[in-house]
């Protein structure tokens, strides 16, 4: 049972990895086209602000319904059958769908005030640009809502790629958009774009999940079930309100430091998600499906195992990545940005961005892992405050630190309260999980900076010295450190490392 869980875990992880690599790909070739064909203006800054915050908005508000329909719809099928807890997605589409369309009507209506608060200091044509590029994402909560709850069944079979496709899509018809569209259409054929991915998503997620479940109208319905959910999602809700509110307040620094520089703060974001959403992100939506049937099963060690297996792992593998992100970000940023419309100032800003989401690319796996062992405890309220009070912080310290460092400070307060988020979190997973000890998950880091370390120093004399062209340069650099560090890490033998290796001799993996 253990091999089977571990080999599901690791085929899983493999698999959606592989599939992010290529949205996060397809993302980049996105906004390399956006930055050379258009570059960076008021009327990107717009674009950016009004997909990225409706969108992420309608994302994370039924993202916090799915997150804890997932734990109960486990807890219904373990407990009282399929039919059961098919019957629960029924009811859920038939409260939450109506609810939706109430959103997306208010935020078309009431799209001149969030613009307004998006971007106080836009007025004229640039509010007017933002004003109905929210009124055309305001229709993006209907199908967000849909294939959230949709995702649920497929989710709880194991079954994560669908539910990953509509990344897959926006990057992609956003990219045709633009190499195809724009110079007939304009800006906002983007913004449609972005929409129809949500559409194309919830069409997906409707033929995946025939095999497991038809739509039944219920004869009646235990709206007791409703209210559970949204007692466990309420304060999951407002969390994800929470750190929507700090992405509103980084645009807003960001749109009121210049114009163009929104659209700088989410190219270097960009180049952050890669490796988030890649590494971090890929790991932790299969490890949190299991984590929900561990809890139905009251498996508890096994998510203490695993949890500390998957941390060590992410640790070894972020050091590398974070010494090449700030040690060759530069030609990173203008390798993939360096061409079009961008400035040099431009690739500098972005630069700086890029290193301040490095610094925090740890501290991001941490939290990401620890979360998710909250919400498959339905620990959704401890989450909650957690969020507001980080949150507070790095609404301060983006203030601060972006007066005196520009947009580098937007991306440094991310990554500072993130530490702040993560140390918050192990507190609240430490009550639920006593025999978690941070001295046994970290036991073996030294060895990772220890490694890490001496590749620094390696990589900072061979940077001095290498006067090829940046995309050489990223290439020698980039072999030197991988090369460098794991052959420090493999001298120094950490578990993580014979783990691995005992698995591969037994091909247990």
């Amino acid at each position: 049972m253990k091999k089977n869980f571990r080999k599901n875990i690791i085929y899983s992880s493999i698999i959606v990895t592989i599939f992010t690599i290529i949205i996060k790909l397809i993302g980049l070739l996105k906004h390399t086209a956006i930055a050379s064909h258009i570059g960076a203006s008021y009327e990107t800054d717009a674009f950016y602000v009004a997909t990225g915050v409706i969108g992420h908005l309608s994302l994370l508000i039924f993202s916090a319904l799915s997150i804890s329909l997932l734990s109960l719809y486990s807890e219904k099928k373990e407990h009282e059958g399929k039919e059961s807890a098919n019957n629960l997605i029924s009811l859920v589409f038939k409260v939450f769908i109506p609810i939706s369309i109430f959103i997306s009507l208010a935020v078309y209506f009431f799209a001149p005030i969030i613009a307004h608060v998006l971007a106080p200091s836009y007025e004229g044509e640039a509010l007017g640009t933002l004003i109905h590029y929210v009124k055309i994402m305001s229709f993006a909560f209907i199908p967000c809502c849909y294939y959230l709850i949709a995702n649920v069944i497929l989710e709880e079979e194991k079954i994560f790629i669908p539910g990953r496709c509509r990344d897959f899509f926006q990057n992609l018809f956003v990219l045709i958009a633009v190499l195809f569209l724009y110079n007939k259409f304009g800006l906002a054929v983007l913004v449609y774009a972005f929409l129809f991915a949500s559409i194309a998503e919830a069409i997906l997620i409707t033929f995946k999940i025939k095999k497991y479940y038809s739509f039944k109208i219920l004869e009646s319905s235990d709206y007791t079930l409703i209210k559970r959910l949204l007692i466990i999602s309420l304060p999951l809700l407002i969390g994800n309100a929470v750190y929507e509110i700090n992405d509103i307040v980084d645009k807003q620094i960001s749109t009121g430091l210049g114009s163009g520089l929104a659209s700088l703060l989410t190219y270097g974001a960009t180049l952050n998600e890669i490796v988030t959403g890649v590494i971090i992100s890929s790991i932790s939506v299969v490890l949190f499906a299991n984590f929900t049937s561990h809890v139905a099963k009251k498996e508890y060690s096994k998510i203490e195992e695993e949890l500390s297996l998957v941390m060590d792992v992410f640790v070894m593998i972020l050091i590398p990545l974070m010494i090449i992100f700030i040690i060759d970000g530069y030609d990173i940023t203008k390798l993939f940005f360096g061409r079009g419309n961008l400035n040099d100032s431009n690739l500098t800003n972005i630069y700086y961005v890029l290193i301040g989401y490095s610094i925090g690319f740890i501290f991001q796996a941490f939290r990401a892992n620890l979360i998710k062992v909250l919400y498959s405890f339905q620990q959704t309220k401890s989450t909650m405050y957690n969020g507001i009070i980080s949150i507070i912080i790095n609404i301060a310290l983006s203030i601060i630190l972006s007066k005196f460092l520009g947009l580098w400070g937007v991306s440094l307060a991310t990554s500072l309260s993130m530490f702040m988020a993560t140390i918050l979190a192990y507190k609240d997973v430490k009550k639920i999980l006593p025999n978690l000890k941070i001295k046994n998950i970290t036991k073996e880091y030294y060895k990772y900076v220890i490694s890490g370390f001496i590749t620094t120093l390696i990589i900072l004399l061979v940077h001095k010295y290498l006067h090829f062209n940046y995309f050489i340069n990223i290439i020698i650099q980039g072999m030197i450190t991988f090369v460098v560090y794991f052959i420090m890490v493999i001298l120094m033998k950490p578990s993580s490392i014979s783990f691995l290796q005992e698995k591969i001799k037994k091909q247990d993996i």
